[in-house]
Order: C-alpha cells, then sequence, then structure tokens
C-alpha cells in the first residue's frame, strides 16, 4: 500500500468533489427558477384564456 501517494492524491480528489459539488448546486438553483418562472407563467395563462372562470357564482337551485 502506498499511503504517501494516498496522501498527496486527497487535496485534489477533495477539490475535484468539491467543484462538483458547486456546480451540482448551480444548475439545481437554475432549474428551481425555470421551474418558478414555467409556474408564473402558467399561472398567468390560466388566467388571460378563461378570464369569466370562477367570476360568477349561480347560488340558485
Amino acid at each position: 500500500m502506498n499511503i504517501a501517494g494516498t496522501n498527496v492524491n486527497m487535496p485534489s480528489m477533495n477539490l475535484n468533489e468539491g467543484i462538483g459539488l458547486s456546480l451540482l448546486k448551480k444548475s439545481l438553483d437554475g432549474a428551481e427558477e425555470k421551474g418558478a418562472g414555467l409556474i408564473n407563467m402558467m399561472k398567468s395563462m390560466e388566467a388571460s384564456v378563461q378570464p369569466y372562470l370562477g367570476q360568477n357564482f349561480d347560488e340558485r337551485v
């Protein structure tokens, strides 16, 4: 077992792992922003396509 070689490789492995996690977090944040934008767009489309829906209530039976 080469312990000296392992000690040299550990910092670079930690750096690579940190970079990978940072990139993953950025992509997750971007996906969340796009999802929130899509939800807002769908809500505004629903109101514009059927503006009369839910405005009137007929209570006669």
